[in-house]
């Protein structure tokens, strides 16, 4: 079975962008979120718990998007 693609838009970055806010000044909180696939994010900028898709190759970057 062939993996799902990002959507447009979607990054590889460990700092996804708020979903509401748009800012990239986002933090890891929890990386499970409510499904096994989503992680839990915080946003410093509007101070909103966001939830952001975890794609596999994501996780092979550290809390600073750098590659592990």
């Amino acid at each position: 079975m062939s993996q799902p693609q990002k959507p447009n838009g979607a990054s590889d970055s460990a700092r996804p962008s708020c979903a509401y806010c748009g800012s990239t000044d986002t933090e890891l909180i929890s990386l499970f979120g409510q499904t096994l696939m989503g992680s839990q994010y915080y946003c410093k900028t509007c101070h909103t718990v966001f939830e952001a898709v975890r794609w596999t190759d994501s996780l092979d970057h550290d809390e600073n998007g750098e590659p592990r």
